[in-house]
C-alpha cells in the first residue's frame, strides 16, 4: 500500500485508489455477489452552523452492496436517521467505517462540503 494515493494527512485515499485501478474490491465473501452502484447524493441539513453534509452514494456503492448499510445502519428513508457527530465518533452510522477503514470523521471538510442557504445569525 506504500504507493497508494494519500490525502494531505497521509491517509490512503481509497476512492482514488479504486479509480486508478490499483485495487479491485470483491463483491462479497464469495466474489459472486452482484454489485449495484448508484450515483446520487443525499444532503444532510441537520448540521447546526456547519456546512451541510453531502453523502455521495457512488463511491460507497462501488465498494459495498446496499445491504451493508440498509436497513441495519441507515433506514433508507428521508428523515429516518437522526445522525449526530457524537454518534459517528462513537462508531455509529458513518462511524461504523469512518475512523476504522475509511478516513477519520474529524476530516470535517470531506463531508461538510455543501454551502448553507442562509449564512449568519439565526
Amino acid at each position: 500500500m506504500k504507493d497508494f494515493p494519500r490525502d494531505s494527512r497521509g491517509i490512503i485515499n481509497w476512492v482514488d485508489t479504486l479509480d486508478r485501478g490499483l485495487i479491485a474490491p470483491r463483491t462479497g465473501l464469495t466474489g459472486g455477489e452482484k454489485m449495484h452502484s448508484v450515483d446520487f447524493d443525499v444532503i444532510f441539513k441537520n448540521t447546526a452552523s456547519m456546512p451541510y453534509v453531502r453523502f455521495p452514494h457512488l463511491p460507497h456503492t462501488q465498494w459495498l452492496t446496499c445491504k451493508n448499510c440498509h436497513p441495519a445502519i441507515f433506514l433508507p428513508q428521508r428523515g429516518g436517521n437522526f445522525v449526530t457527530m457524537a454518534a459517528i465518533i462513537e462508531g455509529e452510522y458513518c462511524g461504523v467505517c469512518h475512523g476504522k477503514v475509511a478516513f477519520p470523521p474529524m476530516e470535517c471538510n470531506r463531508c461538510h462540503s455543501v454551502a448553507r442557504e442562509n449564512v449568519g445569525l439565526r
